[in-house]
């Protein structure tokens, strides 16, 4: 049997597609976030840009983990042992996940709105 970080138990886990300019683990680190920490898409976003400085949306990360969940075709719950291979994955960055938390994709979908649309609508009203 493969080790828990091999690339194989991996690609095996995660797939080869990847979400726009992520490589392959950033990726797997991506969704191993969404799956395990319960953090909402803004805070992985954030943590993705810490550590790999690659800037991604948030309803992107969202639309892709919910992309992948459908995917697996296994349902919807991941196996003890993909767990284990998603915290070592964290782990290995420094992200320690103490319980685990709400997968992303049974959360609410994040909404964009940006600030210079709202701003242009305000300046028509004012005008």
């Amino acid at each position: 049997m493969a080790t828990p970080r091999s690339p194989r138990s991996i690609e095996r886990l995660f797939g080869s597609t990847t979400l726009s300019s992520l490589t392959a683990e950033q990726t797997a680190l991506l969704l191993s976030l969404a799956q395990c920490t319960g953090w909402s898409a803004d805070r992985i976003r954030l943590q993705i840009y810490d550590l790999h400085k690659v800037s991604v949306k948030a309803e992107d990360i969202y639309d892709f983990h919910w992309q992948w969940v459908l995917r697996r075709g296994k349902g919807w719950e991941v196996s003890v042992e993909e767990k284990e291979i998603m915290l070592l994955l964290l782990r290995e960055v420094g992200v320690v996940v103490k319980e685990l938390g709400r997968p992303l994709n049974r959360t609410m979908s994040p909404v964009f709105c940006p600030f210079l649309s709202v701003n242009r609508v305000f300046e028509q009203l004012l005008t």
